[in-house]
C-alpha cells in the first residue's frame, strides 16, 4: 500500500500548472552519502501530460552541480535517487528563481533548501510526510473501514482530503511568493480531483448520477467535492488527476448506458467522443479533452496488450489535426499509436510466444521451448502487489482443479527486484504450480520486456502450439480458457 500511494504522490508533483514567467531557473544541488552517482530526472514534455522523458543525471557524492533552465526547461520535474531507500525531489514549473539544496541521503530529513521559492520544494516533501502520517493514523483507527469496498470509505476519504487541504492552506497562509497563488490553486485542485477520481473509479456506474453536475435530478445530497467539477477551465488539463477523473467518469457513463456490453477500447473510442461533446461545450476544452482521452486509450491499450482498430484511431487523430487547439499535439498521438502498433507486431494474441529462461528456488533453469506441446498458464506477480496477493486463493484453486491434467502447466513468475522478497513471498503464500523468478531487473527483465508487462497482476496463456492465447487477461478469462481447453488442440506443422 505504501508503494501505491508513493507512486501517486510522485504524480502529484508532476501535475502542476505551467508558469508564464521566463526568469532564471537554476537548482544548485549538493548531495552527500550517495553511492549511485546518478539520479533519474523525469519530466512531462507537453502541458497536457501526454508524454514524458527520462534523463540520467550525474550527481557525484559530495560535489555541487547545477540543474539549469536548459535542463529543467519550463516543465514539472522529479529527481529520483536510486538508492534502496529512494528519495525524490519535485521541481514545480512555477519555480523561476535560483534555489540551493543540500542533501545527505543518510539523513534526508535534514535537507536544507534555500531560495525565495524554496517553500514550493519543501511543501512537496512535508506534505508527503503528512500524508503518510494521516493515512496510517486513519488506517489504525478504522482498519476495517479503510477498504475500497467499505460503505464508509468515502466518508473517511473526505476527512483525509479535508485535512490535506487544511495543511496546504496553513502551509502558505503567511507566505508571499511569486507564483504562489497559482501554485496553491493547482495543489488544491490536485487534492480535490484525486478524491473524486478514487470515488468514481472504484464505485459502480450508477454512482456518477450523484455528482453535483446532475443538479436538480439529485434527490439527496451530492457527492462531496463534486461541486468543484469544471469542464471549461483549460488549466485543469495540466493536472494528472483531473484527467484521470474525467477518463473514469466517461467510462462509467458508457458502462451505465451499456450495462450488458463488453467495453473494449474501440467501444470506448466510439462512445466516448459524444459524451465529451455533451459536457465540454467550449471548442478549446472539447478538443483538448478529446486529445487526452484518445492518448489515454492508446496508453491503456499498450499496458493491457489489447488490440485496437488502428484505422479508427488514425481517423480520430486526423479529426483532431483540424482543430487549432489540438493540432500541435497530433505528432505525439501519432508516435504513441505507432509505438503501440510496433508492439502488436511483436507481442499479441496469435503471435508466437518468445522463449524465456527463468529460474526456480534451487537455481534450476526452465525455458518455454522445453515445455512444448503443453498449454502454459502464467501468473505474473510480486510480493508488494496487493491485487496479486488477493487473487492467490483463486489461482491455487484453479491450479488444484487441473493438477492431474497433463496438458496444462501452471507457472507463477515473480518480478520482485530482490530474490529474497520472492522467496519470502513463496513461503508466505504457498502458491501452486511451478514457481519461477524473472530476475532482479524486474519490469526491465527479458521476460517482462518480451511480453510487454508493465502492470501486475498479469495473466498469460501460451497454447500447445507455442502461440500467445491470452495476454494480460483477467482471472475470469483465465478460468474460461482453462475450462474450454482441457484437451490440447495441437497443430502439427510440416
Amino acid at each position: 500500500m505504501k508503494n501505491f500511494y508513493f507512486f501517486f504522490l510522485l504524480l502529484f508533483a508532476l501535475s502542476s500548472c505551467q508558469s508564464n514567467k521566463n526568469e532564471t531557473k537554476t537548482i544548485n544541488l549538493e548531495v552527500s552519502n550517495y553511492a549511485e552517482n546518478f539520479a533519474l530526472l523525469l519530466q512531462y514534455t507537453s502541458d497536457l501530460s501526454l508524454n514524458s522523458k527520462l534523463d540520467s543525471i550525474k550527481i557525484p557524492s559530495g560535489e555541487k552541480i547545477s540543474l539549469d533552465k536548459e535542463l529543467l526547461a519550463n516543465a514539472n520535474s522529479i529527481l529520483k535517487f536510486k538508492d534502496d531507500d529512494q528519495f525524490t525531489l519535485a521541481f514545480s514549473k512555477y519555480i523561476n528563481q535560483p534555489i540551493s539544496i543540500k542533501l545527505d541521503l543518510q539523513k534526508p530529513d535534514s535537507i536544507i533548501v534555500e531560495g525565495k521559492q524554496g517553500k514550493f520544494i519543501e511543501y512537496q516533501l512535508d506534505q508527503t510526510k503528512y500524508w503518510y502520517k494521516i493515512y496510517y493514523d486513519f488506517d489504525e483507527k478504522y482498519s476495517g473501514l479503510m477498504k475500497l469496498d467499505s460503505k464508509d470509505f468515502f466518508l473517511i476519504q473526505d476527512s483525509i482530503t479535508q485535512l490535506r487541504l487544511q495543511f496546504l492552506d496553513d502551509y502558505f497562509k503567511d507566505a508571499d511568493l511569486e507564483n504562489q497563488k497559482d501554485f496553491v490553486e493547482l495543489e488544491r485542485n490536485k487534492l480535490i480531483y484525486v478524491n473524486l477520481y478514487d470515488k468514481v473509479n472504484t464505485a459502480s456506474p450508477e454512482f456518477i448520477k450523484w455528482l453535483d453536475i446532475y443538479g436538480d435530478s439529485l434527490s439527496d445530497k451530492p457527492i462531496t467535492y463534486s461541486e468543484h467539477i469544471n469542464f471549461s477551465n483549460p488549466i485543469l488539463f495540466e493536472s494528472e488527476y483531473y484527467n484521470r477523473f474525467i477518463y473514469a467518469f466517461i467510462k462509467k457513463d458508457i458502462m451505465l448506458t451499456n450495462p450488458d456490453t463488453k467495453i473494449t477500447y474501440d467501444f470506448l473510442l466510439n462512445n466516448g467522443f459524444p459524451i465529451i461533446d455533451k459536457w465540454f461545450i467550449d471548442a478549446e476544452t472539447n478538443a483538448i479533452e478529446k486529445t487526452i482521452f484518445l492518448n489515454t486509450i492508446i496508453r491503456d491499450a499498450k499496458i493491457s496488450n489489447a488490440e485496437i482498430d488502428v484505422e479508427a484511431f488514425r481517423n480520430k487523430i486526423d479529426e483532431l489535426e483540424k482543430s487549432e487547439y489540438s493540432k500541435d499535439y497530433v505528432s505525439i498521438l501519432d508516435k504513441n499509436l505507432d509505438d503501440l502498433v510496433e508492439i502488436f507486431s511483436k507481442v499479441a494474441v496469435g503471435k508466437r510466444a518468445s522463449d524465456f529462461s527463468l529460474t526456480d528456488e534451487k537455481g534450476n533453469i526452465y525455458t518455454l521451448s522445453e515445455m512444448s506441446n503443453k498449454t502454459i498458464i502464467i501468473d505474473v506477480w510480486a510480493s508488494w502487489c496487493a491485487p496479486c496477493i488477493a487473487s492467490f486463493p483463486k489461482w491455487n484453486a484453479l491450479a488444484e482443479k487441473y493438477k492431474n491434467n497433463k496438458n496444462f502447466e501452471f507457472l507463477t513468475v515473480s518480478i520482485d527486484k530482490e530474490a529474497e522478497l520472492w522467496k519470502n513471498g513463496l513461503e508466505k503464500h504457498q502458491l501452486e504450480g511451478l514457481k519461477l523468478y524473472a530476475g532482479e531487473k524486474a519490469f526491465k527483465s527479458d521476460f517482462a520486456v518480451n511480453y510487454n508487462i508493465s502492470a501486475i497482476p498479469c495473466y498469460i496463456v501460451i497454447d500447445a502450439n507455442g502461440k500467445i492465447a491470452l495476454l494480460n487477461a483477467n482471472f475470469k478469462e483465465l478460468e474460461e480458457y482453462a475450462e474450454n481447453h482441457q484437451v490440447n488442440n495441437l497443430t502439427f506443422l510440416k
